[in-house]
């Protein structure tokens, strides 16, 4: 059996297969796929978020890129919203909106929210169960920061 299958079981992840730093990072993952490209600017744009949050000061430059091939690769292997569930089950409530805020960054990183990113963002926020004056709130505030 391989290694894929041992870690997957009904297209959803093992749920202690991801860490907390792991889920959030795969939720930005996700959020940058939402349209369907993966450009430089938004892998850049990634890597540099992880660096500047708390809960990834313990990895190095290589863990972190190291992190991100890894989760690219279950996107490209389970898609999605599996990673988005799989990342959900493993984020404690109280890192659920900075999961969401960081959605929002990747989405905007290219300058342009189309279709897909809006749609990705309004499921995002029912799956994370973020209220959605909060929701509308942490957007409006990163489209005008992200502006300027």
């Amino acid at each position: 059996m391989g290694l894929f299958r041992k870690l997957f079981r009904d297209n959803k992840l093992d749920p202690n297969s991801l860490s907390q730093a792991e889920a959030l990072a795969a939720i930005a993952v996700a959020a940058i796929a939402a349209d369907g490209y993966l450009l430089e600017e938004e892998r850049q744009s990634i890597f540099s978020v992880m660096s500047n949050l708390q809960v990834f000061k313990k990895y190095s430059s290589r863990q972190r890129l190291k992190l991100l091939e890894k989760l690219f690769d279950l996107l490209r292997q389970k898609g999605a919203p599996t990673l988005v569930d799989s990342a959900k089950d493993a984020l404690p409530p109280k890192l659920r909106e900075t999961a969401f805020a960081v959605a929002i960054n990747m989405v905007i990183a290219d300058g342009t929210i189309v279709e897909s990113e809006r749609e990705f963002l309004r499921q995002l926020e029912q799956v994370l169960e973020i209220p959605e004056a909060c929701a509308c709130q942490m957007i409006k505030s990163m489209l005008v920061k992200n502006k300027t």
